[in-house]
């Protein structure tokens, strides 16, 4: 029931990410956009995610594993609905920053918790079946969306996650417990998360918009990736030195863990520079 619980508000967080892409023109119609005003609602979320995924176990110490996790249902429930009722694309950008930061956590408090209430020789199949729902839901994304879209309105890809939301919140309400090997966190490293919010904001804003913009033949997107390096080279310094650390980056003394964190960072660096330098297929 644990597994069931975080697995449904993890499934429908991660569609998130990717059925929005094929209602963009359909948002573009509706709040009278541009193509370049409309793309920040892709922008705002992720970079918003890009922001909580890594303070995840620090608000995890902070306020407790079930309490976080209702919380973040919460916000990323109550947010979907309000993106539905957007009168301007001003205000659904704002919900879809608020749902960003909501959803941003779930999926690695749900790994986590998955990892603990299994025992040994049962988590491979735990993540077989974790991992199985996290790459099938950006699969199913653009064609839920695309039908969503084609047969009711580009609304009802955020209402569709109200019924998700709601039971998955009274599931893990009733289910989900803190965990006992969780440590609270006795200070608030507040430079530490000024810094994280800056580099990595900075940093998703100019790999999300770098492209657009041919990259640093834009004075703005040169000024971020500046603003990304220095910020993010100070968080790191500040992390390592700090005594309450908002991201514990001792997990990678662990030679298993910094090797396959370094070859999945290259793979998926790898694959998305094969995608961008693929040429297309030419029109008959």
């Amino acid at each position: 029931m644990i597994t069931i619980s975080v697995m449904l508000i993890t499934i429908t967080q991660m569609i998130d990410t990717s059925i929005t892409n094929v209602a963009l023109p359909h948002m573009q119609g509706s709040l009278a956009t541009s193509v370049e005003e409309t793309s920040w609602v892709l922008t705002s979320y992720l970079a918003a995610n890009a922001i909580a995924v890594p303070a995840t176990a620090w608000l995890t110490g902070l306020l407790g594993r079930r309490r976080l996790f209702l919380l973040c249902a919460t916000v990323f429930t109550a947010s979907s609905f309000l993106s539905g009722l957007a009168p301007n694309l001003e205000f659904l950008v704002v919900m879809r920053v608020i749902q960003g930061l909501g959803g941003g956590p779930i999926v690695p408090m749900a790994q986590a918790t998955m990892w603990e209430i299994f025992p040994l020789r049962q988590r491979g199949l735990a993540m077989a079946v974790w991992g199985m729902g996290i790459m099938m839901a950006p699969i199913l994304g653009p064609t839920l969306g695309g039908w969503i879209c084609d047969n009711w309105s580009w609304r009802w890809i955020f209402y569709v996650n109200l019924p998700i939301g709601v039971v998955g919140f009274l599931m893990a309400s009733a289910f989900l417990f803190d965990s006992p090997y969780s440590r609270k966190a006795s200070s608030v490293d507040w430079q530490g998360l000024v810094l994280m919010v800056v580099g990595f904001g900075s940093l998703q804003l100019m790999l999300d918009r770098g492209e657009r913009a041919d990259w640093f033949e834009s004075s703005d997107i040169t000024a971020l990736a500046v603003l990304a390096a220095f910020a993010i080279a100070c968080f790191l310094y500040r992390e390592l030195t700090a005594e309450e650390p908002i991201l514990n980056l001792t997990v990678f003394n662990d030679r298993n863990f910094a090797v396959g964190s370094l070859v999945m960072a290259s793979v998926g660096s790898a694959s998305t520079r094969a995608r961008c330098c693929w040429p297309s297929t030419p029109r008959r």
